[in-house]
């Protein structure tokens, strides 16, 4: 399943890309990635190529982080596939 939030640009009215967090947005670092998704940081750069996982937001100084709303999303999708029954 490709996660719905690995590579989109919201645009605004004008066509424009929105670059304004919402109120209350947090960047996680790599080990608050993996402290609340629990996912190793082998596996997830795995499942980041195969885009399965949200991409991290570079930082100055070659930082990188995650939006920690897209790593709760990406979490419920993978509750709501827990619930899904398979064919």
């Amino acid at each position: 399943m490709n996660h719905p939030n690995v590579g989109r640009q919201e645009t605004t009215g004008g066509g424009s890309t929105s670059n304004a967090l919402p109120r209350g947005e947090r960047f996680l670092r790599e080990a608050q990635r993996a402290e609340k998704t629990g996912v190793p940081r082998s596996t997830w750069r795995d499942l980041m190529s195969r885009k399965e996982a949200p991409l991290p937001v570079p930082l100055p100084g070659g930082r990188v982080a995650w939006l920690e709303s897209e790593l709760e999303s990406w979490m419920a999708e993978r509750v709501a596939l827990r619930r899904t029954p398979t064919k």
